[in-house]
């Protein structure tokens, strides 16, 4: 992902290049850029993924649905993020 600085740094690079007579699609790829990105970035340079809302999945357990299989497992609850105690079945 390219952050907005670099972005704004890109869209003045061409406009520089094209004001002195290259043509954009040059200017673009000199960059590794295609004319659509830049479009996309001309029209909002701020990426929109970080700040999007995004839906629950459907298929997300419930906090009820989570403990009784946690249960049903043997497994602890989580003391630590990312960490799982299983307890042993002897």
């Amino acid at each position: 992902m390219i952050n907005v600085s670099d972005r704004r740094e890109a869209i003045a690079l061409i406009d520089e290049a094209v004001q002195a007579g290259a043509r954009q699609a040059s200017a673009c790829a000199e960059l590794g850029l295609n004319e659509r990105t830049l479009q996309r970035w001309r029209h909002a340079p701020e990426d929109g993924r970080l700040s999007a809302r995004r839906a629950v999945p459907a298929n997300k357990l419930s906090e009820a649905e989570r403990k009784a299989l946690e249960e049903k497992a043997g497994i602890q609850p989580r003391t630590q993020p990312g960490k799982h105690r299983r307890s042993s079945e002897s």
